[in-house]
């Protein structure tokens, strides 16, 4: 029997809006595990490529394990629980990162999302060096973007304000890291190298404010500056 679609066309399945669960594991991947909330009709669901996906203080989980190629149309971390994406899949398409609540979002998977990361309010931190994806990262007034691990990021960075405690907006918390894209000062910001660790902003600094460097460590910039 037919399908009801006119020939040469695939009909896809309605998106959806999930709620991390960890149900029946700690995996996220596609089609497979039922480990997520479908908001419309508060039953299990299992993932699917383009479909939202909100990670909050609910989960029996907050260690997820990325297995495979996922598309969301859009990711949101809304925690006070600290979440780690890691594994050996990774996050794909044109989506982004919403990153809200007081919670540190771990990234330590190899991700090529072309969206935006957007820390708001909690610490995003980066194990690898394309753990934040191929697009911008912005940092508003209470967040704070992380390096570690010796790594160089490729993002463009928008920064804004003193980060979480006045930890930095961003901050090297270990190793010598590299920041290899242009810095866009968004207002008076901290930037902060903790410990004997070396921060090299090589690409030009330019935007309306000022910048404070704190944490002990060392900042190396080697462009010329506008800022």
């Amino acid at each position: 029997e037919g399908s009801g679609a006119a020939p040469g066309f695939v009909v896809n399945p309605p998106t959806a809006s999930l709620i991390w669960k960890a149900t029946s594991n700690d995996v996220w991947n596609v089609l497979v595990s039922t480990n997520w909330l479908n908001t419309t009709n508060s039953a299990p669901d299992v993932f699917n490529h383009n479909d939202t996906v909100i990670f909050d203080d609910s989960a029996a989980t907050s260690a997820v394990k990325i297995a495979e190629r996922v598309v969301p149309t859009k990711v949101s971390v809304y925690s006070t629980s600290n979440y780690t994406f890691s594994s050996s899949g990774w996050i794909s398409g044109n989506t982004g990162i919403d990153k809200g609540g007081t919670g540190m979002l771990t990234l330590s998977t190899t991700n090529d999302f072309t969206g935006t990361v957007a820390v708001n309010t909690g610490a995003v931190r980066v194990t690898l060096g394309a753990g934040s994806g191929l697009g911008t990262v912005a940092v508003t007034n209470g967040g704070t973007f992380e390096l570690v691990n010796t790594i160089t990021v490729s993002n463009s960075l928008v920064l804004n304000g003193t980060g979480v405690t006045n930890s930095g907006a961003l901050r090297n918390v270990s190793g010598n890291n590299t920041a290899n894209g242009p810095v866009m000062m968004n207002g008076s910001t901290v930037i902060a190298s903790e410990g004997t660790g070396f921060l090299t902003l090589p690409r030009t600094i330019f935007g309306a404010g000022d910048m404070l460097n704190t944490g002990g460590g060392t900042l190396g910039m080697s462009a010329t500056n506008t800022f």
